[in-house]
């Protein structure tokens, strides 16, 4: 008999400060045997919007605001400014294997930024 596994993306919400830094980790395995996910055969991007199909608030890719990291590659690092306006979007973190180019949404959720009151409101 064959076991089905749930492929369905980690909900996961997160709230930044406007212009403060947006700083997450994720560790990736496989959900079926637990192994290790070696984020170095992916293309890994991280985004941020309104809503589905608008333009992208916030991206991070590997290199600019994403590095991959952990002595099995599969530690995934964000580190990137939140230079956006106040409000609710929606956010996902996706990974694309290089060798065939399956994609799949692992995390899935809200972003939320409020204003800081450290600089002015930008119109």
């Amino acid at each position: 008999m064959a076991t089905s596994v749930d492929r369905s993306p980690i909900p996961h919400n997160y709230t930044g400060l406007r212009n403060d830094s947006w700083v997450e980790s994720f560790t990736f395995k496989d959900k079926a045997t637990q192994d290790p996910i070696n984020l170095t055969l992916y293309t890994v991007i991280a985004q941020v919007r309104k809503k589905a199909g608008m333009p992208v608030i916030l991206e991070a890719v590997d290199g600019d605001g994403l590095a991959i990291e952990g002595a099995d590659n599969n530690t995934l690092k964000i580190f990137k400014t939140i230079a956006a306006l106040p409000g609710e979007y929606i956010r996902e973190i996706q990974l694309t294997r290089i060798s065939d180019g399956y994609a799949r949404t692992y995390i899935k959720g809200t972003f939320l930024i409020v204003d800081d009151v450290a600089r002015e409101v930008i119109p």
